[in-house]
């Protein structure tokens, strides 16, 4: 056993098709990672940062929706699957335009990372990222460059 690791964090991104379901290898490596002792922790790319965007980008969300309408898809409570994963693709698309940057998602990722993350060293643990579901070469570079060895 190396001490080294005691407090040592790591992040995985996970990737599919769209509509594919991540959740079922979420819960498998959540539970690989609990029995060697980790916090694993899922973070989707399309709720956790998409849906949730911060509070400064409220006016494009409120121009974005009013495209949507325009466009015959609005956010709806019980909108289609279909509309929900075009939503979240046109807005993900759209964020990355505006920044000029098509690792954007990526670079979000690693923020709600840092916001979720223990704020103390005597809470500090050995923690399991999971970041569900990168969809462009550019968020994994992304995270590469922020996480180096540390992301799979």
């Amino acid at each position: 056993y190396y001490s080294g690791f005691e407090n040592s964090e790591v992040v995985i991104g996970l990737t599919g098709l769209v509509g594919t379901d991540l959740s079922e290898i979420s819960n498998i490596l959540r539970e690989i990672f609990s029995e060697f002792g980790y916090n694993a922790t899922t973070i989707r790319v399309s709720t956790d940062i998409i849906d949730d965007l911060p509070n400064n980008f409220q006016k494009s969300i409120e121009r974005r929706e009013k495209n949507y309408e325009e466009m015959g898809c609005p956010k709806e409570e019980n909108e289609s699957e279909y509309n929900k994963y075009w939503r979240q693709m046109s807005w993900g698309d759209s964020l990355c335009r505006k920044t000029d940057d098509p690792g954007i998602l990526g670079y979000a990722a690693s923020a709600k990372i840092k916001e979720l993350r223990q704020p103390t060293e005597q809470e500090k643990t050995k923690a399991a990222w999971l970041i569900s579901s990168l969809k462009r070469p550019e968020e994994v570079m992304a995270l590469k460059r922020v996480y180096n060895g540390g992301f799979y």
